[in-house]
């Protein structure tokens, strides 16, 4: 038979378990908005890493045009004096290019090392992906846990809540029939007191009657021990 201390017990539990699963419930809500940026901070990044990786292969061409334009002009150098203002041009002309070939270096290096940073970021961003994934699987185990031993648990709650039911059921009906016998008991006890009264009264009365007849007794031998005096007395005169 189920008791109260056991049904509040197993309320208490049930209690318990509801508040791990809003816990839950709002860590999953929070990992789920985390994923969310992440994604979008992801895709950012990819986007930015796209963008950069297009313009370091646009600079990429246009150093490999400068320097094919470079070999080209130092083909045309002509070590002849004659040539020697036409070379000079060329030499300038290679210099110049040498210069913006060693610029779109630089500033290739300089897309390269964003690239690599937006790169570690974004795998550092897939990495905490994973865990928030990892998480996420994790609390879903939970939930099922949780919710199995909460079904579980209101089907305990149900039974013992109808045993509890069926116990005042039958409580209730010992009860009532308690109360008739009760009442049996007491209407047996108020017939044996009136009947005990009765019987008192009876014995006082008889008592009274005894008495009445003891005195009468005593009086009637009084009278006969003085009828016999005097009977005696008359005889002796004659």
């Amino acid at each position: 038979m189920v008791s109260e201390v056991e049904r509040e017990s197993l309320l208490e539990e049930k209690k318990s378990l509801e508040k791990r699963l809003e816990t839950a419930k709002n860590r999953t809500f929070e990992i789920d908005n985390e994923l969310g940026k992440t994604k979008e901070e992801i895709d950012k990044l990819g986007k930015q890493e796209e963008e950069l990786l297009y313009e370091i292969t646009c600079l990429c061409e246009h150093l490999q045009e400068k320097e094919e334009r470079i070999t080209e002009l130092k083909e045309k150098i002509d070590n002849d004096q004659r040539k020697e203002l036409e070379n000079k041009k060329l030499n300038e002309e290679v210099e110049k290019l040498s210069k913006e070939k060693e610029k779109l270096d630089e500033e290739i290096n300089k897309l390269c090392k964003e690239k690599h940073i937006l790169y570690n970021k974004k795998e550092e961003l897939y990495k905490r992906q994973e865990e928030l994934y990892a998480e996420l699987d994790e609390l879903q185990c939970r939930f099922k846990e949780i919710n199995q031993k909460n079904k579980n648990l209101f089907q305990e709650l149900k039974k013992k809540f109808a045993e509890l039911y069926e116990a005042n059921g039958l409580i209730e009906n010992q009860s009532f029939k308690l109360d008739g016998i009760r009442k049996d008991c007491n209407n047996e006890v108020k017939g044996l007191k009136n009947l005990l009264l009765k019987q008192d009264t009876q014995i006082e009365q008889l008592e009274e009657d005894l008495l009445r007849e003891r005195r009468k007794s005593v009086l009637y031998r009084k009278y006969e021990r003085i009828y016999d005096t005097q009977v005696r007395r008359i005889n002796k005169k004659k």
